[in-house]
C-alpha cells in the first residue's frame, strides 16, 4: 500500500496535532525571547546568580541565536536588583555562554529594556479602545462574561 493512501489513526492524528500545535508554539515563543534579547531578575533562582529552568530555556534559546547570526546583544535586567548580585549574574551568563559554545567577545552583555519592534504609543491607544468583535465591548484588556456564563478575555480582535 502507498503510505500516501493510508488512513491515519485517531491517535496518529491526536500525535500531528499535537506535534503542529506545540511545534508553532515553540517557534513563536523562540522568535519572542531572539526578539527582546533580555534576561529578567525572574530568570533566575531567587536573591541567587544561578538560573532557574527558565532562565536556561531562554539562555539556550539565545546562545543558539548568538552562535548562528556571529554574536550581538544581550540585556540582563538589573531592575531592583542589588549591584553586587547582578555583578554576579553577569558573571553566570558570560559563563554559561561560554560554555554553551558561544565565542568570548561575540556577546555584548548590557541592561537596558527589551528589545524588538514594539508598538506606537497612538496604536496602542487606537487597541485598548476599539470595540471587540466577539462581545460588542470595549476591548481593554477587561474581562467579558459571554451568555454561556463562563469568562473571556475581550482581546480586540481584527
Amino acid at each position: 500500500m502507498n503510505p500516501a493512501d493510508r488512513t491515519l489513526t485517531d491517535h496518529e492524528h491526536v500525535v500531528a496535532n499535537y506535534w503542529m500545535v506545540n511545534n508553532n508554539l515553540d517557534t513563536a515563543i523562540r522568535a519572542g525571547i531572539i526578539a527582546e534579547h533580555t534576561l529578567y531578575p525572574y530568570d533566575f533562582v531567587a536573591d541567587s546568580s544561578a538560573l532557574n529552568p527558565l532562565g536556561w530555556r531562554d539562555l539556550g534559546v539565545l546562545a543558539r541565536h548568538y552562535q548562528d547570526t556571529h554574536g550581538g546583544v544581550l540585556s540582563v535586567y538589573r531592575g531592583g536588583t542589588a549591584s553586587a548580585l547582578y555583578t554576579r549574574r553577569v558573571q553566570a551568563v558570560t559563563k554559561a555562554l561560554a560554555a554553551a559554545g558561544v565565542a568570548r567577545g561575540l556577546v555584548t552583555i548590557v541592561d537596558q529594556m527589551p528589545g524588538g519592534q514594539g508598538m506606537a504609543s497612538d496604536t496602542a491607544v487606537k487597541n485598548l479602545t476599539r470595540k471587540s468583535p466577539s462581545f460588542g465591548g470595549a476591548s481593554g484588556g477587561a474581562i467579558a462574561f459571554p451568555a454561556s456564563g463562563g469568562a473571556a478575555m475581550s482581546g480586540g480582535g481584527p
